[in-house]
């Protein structure tokens, strides 16, 4: 690993686990999939109804 400039730490590192959450995505060994509490997220937020909505939703 350290030819590839990659470390693990140690407190931070499960082993030993069938599935696990990376940058918002379940990985398993049927493969990759979207976690589902970010999809929950992201259901749950309300459209905005005016132009200053429409702005802070996009951050302008």
């Amino acid at each position: 690993m350290p030819r590839a400039r990659i470390s693990l730490n140690p407190k931070k590192s499960v082993f030993g686990v069938t599935e696990g959450k990376l940058l918002g995505h379940v990985i398993s060994r049927e493969g990759t999939k979207i976690d589902v509490e970010r999809v929950k997220a992201i259901q749950s937020l309300t459209f905005p109804t005016s132009k200053t909505g429409v702005h802070s939703f996009f951050g302008k």
